[in-house]
């Protein structure tokens, strides 16, 4: 029993001592695996810092949101910086823009901007009825991010007439709303390979959505001012040629009134009275064409004697006419005056 254990003693040494020998091989076998890795990362593409990426995204979407063309109500060039941003921040080959027509029965593009042919391109009209399952999406959802368009059953629908010919893979759109009605949807086309979508990009494709629908209310603004305008001169001209017209009745009664009152010499008796003329009703010619009557000719402003002596003269041939029985007709005294 002592000699076994003694010998079971002095194997273990020597079976370490194996093992230690083996462990000191593996390492080279080890080195040699970093090194291949290495070498399969040199050979690789090198990707963008996710930061940069970012920070390029970013500053793109402020440049859009300071752009001045957003904010002059002009559809056109607006929607045509909207679509050349977003193919440039969603790295896609097609952007567009469509809206709603006929109540909602399909949607006519706005602008269509192609990446390579570096092209603008509009009017493009898809129904509904071809496309229902696309158009309940965009009713229900915030966007639709179609991984691969031709197999997506909320998309695949546009496959021969659409997809196929062009050779748009991957779709991400997100419907237009503005007060609370979907007016629209923004599509972003891929080609190539299926493309899998991330949650930012979607975040970035409804953002696009909204500047959108910043574009169509700034539009329906300058619109509304502009009509406003409109109705605003037309008033201020109204009310310019109403002013005129009563400046010049008040020029035409002060006129009538001058005329009615103004003394006149009676050549017939060469006695100079105030005459008082019949009222005679029409415009201001008749009654300046009383004043050639023979006999009768106009001098200066009346003094207060010959006001005087008109209102007694008035007054006697009003006693008079009430005496005969005509009628006190007291029509053409002046107001405030006592007969």
């Amino acid at each position: 029993m002592r000699t076994r254990g003694i010998v079971k003693r002095r194997s273990r040494p020597a079976a370490k001592r194996a093992r230690s020998a083996a462990k000191l091989a593996r390492p080279s076998v080890k080195a040699a695996r970093p090194a291949a890795k290495v070498a399969r990362r040199a050979t690789r593409p090198a990707r963008p810092d996710i930061h940069d990426e970012i920070a390029a995204r970013r500053k793109a979407l402020a440049d859009l949101m300071h752009s001045k063309v957003l904010g002059q109500g002009d559809v056109s060039r607006g929607f045509n910086q909207i679509t050349e941003t977003a193919v440039q921040v969603l790295d896609v080959e097609r952007a567009s823009v469509w809206r709603l027509i006929d109540s909602g029965a399909g949607i006519e593009c706005m602008d269509l901007y192609e990446r390579s042919q570096n092209r603008h391109s509009s009017g493009v009209r898809i129904l509904a009825a071809d496309v229902p399952r696309y158009f309940e999406a965009l009713q229900r959802e915030r966007a639709i991010r179609a991984h691969n368009a031709r197999t997506d059953p909320r998309t695949s629908e546009f496959r021969k007439g659409y997809l196929e010919p062009l050779g748009i893979t991957s779709m991400l759109d997100a419907p237009v709303f503005l007060r609370g009605k979907m007016v629209g949807v923004v599509c972003h086309e891929h080609t190539g390979r299926t493309r899998r979508w991330k949650q930012h990009e979607e975040l970035l494709a409804s953002s696009f959505a909204d500047f959108v629908a910043l574009v169509l209310e700034t539009a329906a603004w300058h619109e509304a001012e502009d009509a406003l305008r409109v109705e605003r001169d037309a008033l201020e001209s109204k009310v310019a040629e109403r002013t005129r017209d009563l400046q010049d009745s008040e020029a035409n009664l002060r006129a009538l009134v001058d005329f009615w009152w103004a003394p006149f010499t009676d050549t017939r008796d060469g006695r100079k009275a105030a005459v008082m003329l019949p009222t005679v009703k029409g415009t201001i010619e008749t009654w300046v064409a009383n004043m050639d009557r023979p006999g009768l000719q106009r001098e200066g402003a009346p003094s207060r004697e010959d006001a005087n002596r008109a209102r007694r003269h008035r007054a006697r041939v009003v006693r008079r006419r009430c005496a005969a029985g005509d009628g006190c007709d007291d029509s053409h005294s002046r107001p405030g005056e006592q007969p």
